[in-house]
């Protein structure tokens, strides 16, 4: 299938304020510097309230509907090899990797957490877990013939009851989060919305209106990274705002750099979680004292190597194949 520049964009761009928003993170919850907390937060509040569902939206416009029950098994084998290997590979990785200074971990692992990963992922990792089962229900659906707007109303419904009864995260997870892939879904059925300049800015408008009564009416308003009722508004119409911007900007050298990466996003989104891990306790070993250079530091430093390892994916077979398992055996 030809790659769709403005995609891959913004894979790219998301990718890289996944890594600010974790690096953002883990420094708010280590309470290292105290007196930068709002800061933090406010920065926080903002790109989580767009990244996850914007990568989410983008595996939505990418998907295309099985056309027979074999297509729809061969599809979702590939599914397993691309998200689940990697899944249970980097769920090791990262315990293994905190109990390296278990006193620098903010939210701290066990091995026996791995036997518990087919329905609690660890970490950041819980993207890969959830997005493997909205392609699993999204392709059942669409073999019954569901006609999509039918799909969301069942998908809303669906929402709803996850937000209100505690579920398995296999459940809340998949239907929390499914919003989102189906908005991408939609665009890609309709991408006259993409010119849409009313929408953008309707989407906008509303976006930052949500976001002042998450301010003020929520206590942890910042802390966006799940779906819920509170802050989901400003999560989907997020997708509308984002979506507009990747799919009219013209190139240029900061937009053929950033889908250059939107290509090895998932090895991005991999190993800047172990990556950010080692370099945070580094930095406390030293006793840098400056916020914004821990920041600066954190955060170009786990892009950075990020980058490295996607050097080593396109260079060694071996290490391709911790994350692209299907590629490497086909």
């Amino acid at each position: 299938m030809k790659r769709i520049g403005w995609i891959d964009f913004g894979k790219g761009l998301t990718i890289f304020f996944v890594v600010v928003a974790h690096c953002l993170s883990d420094l708010l919850e280590s309470n290292h510097f105290g007196n930068y907390n709002l800061l933090s937060q406010f920065l926080l509040g903002i790109i989580l309230t767009f990244v996850m569902p914007c990568f989410f939206a983008l595996s939505g416009f990418l998907y295309r509907a099985p056309k027979s029950s074999g297509e729809y098994l061969k599809g979702m084998e590939k599914k397993f090899c691309g998200l689940m290997i990697p899944y249970a590979i980097f769920s090791v990785i990262f315990i293994m990797l905190q109990q390296f200074d278990k006193s620098n971990v903010n939210k701290l692992y066990t091995w026996g957490s791995l036997g518990q990963i087919w329905n609690k992922p660890i970490g950041e990792l819980w993207f890969l877990y959830s997005l493997f089962f909205i392609f699993l229900v999204v392709g059942l659906i669409d073999l019954l013939h569901i006609q999509w707007y039918w799909q969301l109303l069942i998908y809303g419904g669906l929402f709803i009851l996850v937000q209100t009864v505690q579920l398995p995260f296999m459940v809340s997870g998949t239907f929390g989060w499914l919003p989102c892939f189906m908005i991408g879904v939609v665009l890609k059925k309709h991408q006259a919305l993409l010119k849409n300049k009313l929408l953008f800015f309707g989407s906008l408008g509303g976006m930052l209106v949500s976001l002042v009564f998450q301010y003020f009416l929520v206590s942890d308003w910042y802390n966006t990274d799940g779906m819920v009722p509170a802050t989901s508004i400003s999560k989907l119409l997020s997708i509308f705002v984002f979506f507009y911007l990747f799919s009219n900007l013209h190139p240029s050298r900061l937009y053929n750099y950033f889908s250059r990466y939107g290509q090895a996003s998932i090895v991005i989104y991999l190993v800047h979680v172990p990556i950010k891990t080692l370099l945070k306790v580094l930095l406390f070993k030293i006793v840098l004292s400056n916020y914004f250079l821990v920041v600066l530091a954190l955060i170009a430093g786990t892009w950075l190597l990020s980058l490295f390892v996607c050097f080593l994916v396109n260079r060694i077979k071996l290490v391709r194949w911790i994350f692209y398992p299907r590629l490497v055996r086909s």
